[in-house]
């Protein structure tokens, strides 16, 4: 088997030999669509909703629902292959960098602190998981593909609707 690639904390590339045999998709569960249903027509398309206003904002955005998008749009993607482990150890980075982006421009853009202090806490919960979520599957643990495929979803979408899409309360937005 080959090994499962993952991105450490400092950005480095890591290796792990153990990899396991991941669960069947199961698109229904995560999407309430049949399993049959054609990966492209799973595809998250943003939308002016997933706008806040700030271009660079917006644009990095767009660049992690393309990241979700390639494991959603790939059926070999499971937790265990190089096609997931890929976009996983391009995600974890991109995140986080994304995160200190936003957070500099949150502390800037006149959100109240109690606000900031959620968003920043919620940051640091995607970023929890996504650590465990390497180690689970770097330590050999079973991760079914609609579990994963949630689990990036949530940090990327739900995340974007219910914390980043407050920032434009806050954002001037030039006309």
């Amino acid at each position: 088997s080959s090994p499962w690639r993952a991105w450490t904390a400092t950005g480095k590339p890591l290796l792990c030999l153990k990899v396991y045999n991941a669960a069947q998709q199961t698109k229904s569960i995560i999407f309430n669509m049949p399993a049959d249903t054609p990966p492209t027509s799973l595809r998250i398309d943003a939308d002016p909703s997933m706008l806040i206003g700030v271009q660079s904002i917006d644009r990095e955005h767009s660049a992690l629902i393309t990241q979700l998008n390639r494991l959603i749009e790939n059926p070999k993607a499971e937790p265990a292959s190089e096609s997931f482990a890929e976009v996983l150890s391009h995600l974890g980075p991109q995140i986080s960098a994304h995160f200190d982006t936003e957070e500099g421009m949150l502390r800037s853009c006149g959100m109240p602190a109690d606000e900031v202090a959620e968003h920043v806490e919620a940051h640091t919960e995607i970023l929890e998981q996504y650590a465990q979520m390497n180690c689970d599957l770097m330590e050999g643990k079973v991760l079914a593909r609609a579990d994963a495929l949630r689990a990036v979803k949530s940090w990327i979408i739900d995340h974007l609707h219910r914390y980043d899409s407050k920032i434009r309360n806050y954002v001037r937005v030039a006309p």
